[in-house]
């Protein structure tokens, strides 16, 4: 993040240079950001503008153009900033001969972030609080319909493959790395058969405890 941050603000100190010399200060009013062809400062209104990052909001932005640009020719590196009070956001881009292109948001240390896609860290997260959303759970254990494998089934189970059914073995998850929304359901599930498993295990005990009594009382 830093590194990007380095890099906006050398483009951005770098396009500022290049304007002053051309005498391009002024911001100019637009509403496509698709059909630039010169560098400059511009700015489009919440109302009007098209091509941005998230339509409905205010946009201030520098256009480093190609020098070759024309109008069969739209090569742009392109930097905005979009007006909020609250959590203001920077995207950048760089566009294809039709004007055309990706908008990436700079993530910073402030307010919300959203990121569209996969986020890979090489090193480790801190976080006080992470919240997964998921599509699915495991309440249907606890279903009066679903078969509870027997204990035996399992010893011998875990006997061979060393490892709990349904749950990826150690190799598998070196190997792949683990799916925390996926196996977090997983080990509820294992969490809710053991519940049954040892409610089930209480009622045999309560039984052989009453015949034990039984039996005492006989005598």
């Amino acid at each position: 993040m830093k590194h990007s941050l380095i890099l906006f603000s050398l483009l951005a100190l770098f396009a500022i240079n290049e304007l002053k010399a051309q005498n391009y200060l002024e911001t100019n009013r637009i509403t496509d950001w698709n059909n630039l062809t010169e560098s400059g400062f511009y700015e489009s209104s919440s109302e009007n503008g098209i091509n941005i990052p998230n339509s409905g909001r205010w946009y201030w932005g520098v256009n480093i153009a190609y020098v070759n640009n024309s109008e069969n020719n739209k090569e742009n590196g392109q930097l905005l900033i979009e007006q909020s009070l609250g959590d203001p956001a920077m995207y950048f881009r760089c566009t294809s001969k039709s004007g055309s292109g990706v908008w990436n948001k700079v993530i910073c240390d402030k307010g919300n972030q959203v990121i569209d896609g996969n986020l890979t860290v090489t090193q480790g997260i801190e976080a006080s609080e992470i919240l997964v959303t998921i599509d699915a759970g495991a309440d249907y254990v606890f279903d009066p319909s679903y078969r509870l494998s027997p204990l035996d089934d399992v010893e011998i189970y875990v006997k061979e493959h060393k490892h709990l059914p349904e749950i990826p073995s150690e190799a598998e998850m070196k190997s792949n790395g683990l799916n925390v929304n996926d196996f977090q359901i997983k080990l509820l599930k294992k969490i809710e058969e053991q519940t049954l498993y040892i409610i089930d295990l209480h009622k045999q005990i309560e039984t052989l405890n009453a015949r034990i009594s039984t039996l005492e009382n006989r005598h």
